[in-house]
């Protein structure tokens, strides 16, 4: 028996993007269960609208239902800012001479961590709205137009 037409609409409109979709929900929560929640609840809202979803562009679509979803739920304000930021990369914590005893792979690894580590740290210190056109714009690739029709601005 085949799902109901609703059903395999909605999976054929999310199945290619809910991982990027994922990616932008975490790097605008910042935490994982919270992204988890919120991505229900935008396929909730998917569902309820799937007869205004696009034939085409369903990503930007999806994208815009999550921004939305996402301005009624985060602070307006970030939780931090640079200063703290600054603060703690000049912080003790951050001064060791560990890193020199490692093999290159895990100099590699480290260094892969880092680069994330840093990129959520700065995303983290952007009030939400410039957060999301940061990663719609530069972590998930999309060009200016799309990225601008998803975040519903010019």
């Amino acid at each position: 028996m085949s799902p109901p037409v609703g059903l395999a609409r909605l999976r054929s409109l999310i199945e290619p993007h809910w991982r990027r979709l994922y990616n932008f929900v975490f790097r605008l929560t910042l935490d994982r269960d919270r992204a988890e929640r919120y991505l229900i609840d935008i396929f909730a809202v998917a569902t309820e609208h799937i007869d205004e979803a696009p034939a085409h562009d369903t990503e930007v679509w999806l994208l815009g239902l999550a921004n939305r979803i996402l301005e009624e739920r985060l602070p307006r304000q970030p939780e931090v800012d640079f200063d703290v930021l600054d603060e703690t990369l000049r912080g003790e914590a951050t001064r060791t001479d560990v890193v020199r005893s490692l093999s290159d792979p895990q100099r590699d690894f480290l260094l892969w961590e880092l680069k994330q580590g840093c990129m959520t740290a700065v995303i983290n210190c952007l009030p939400p709205g410039e957060r999301a056109a940061f990663v719609v714009c530069h972590i998930l690739k999309l060009p200016d137009e799309p990225a601008a029709r998803s975040l519903g601005i010019s």
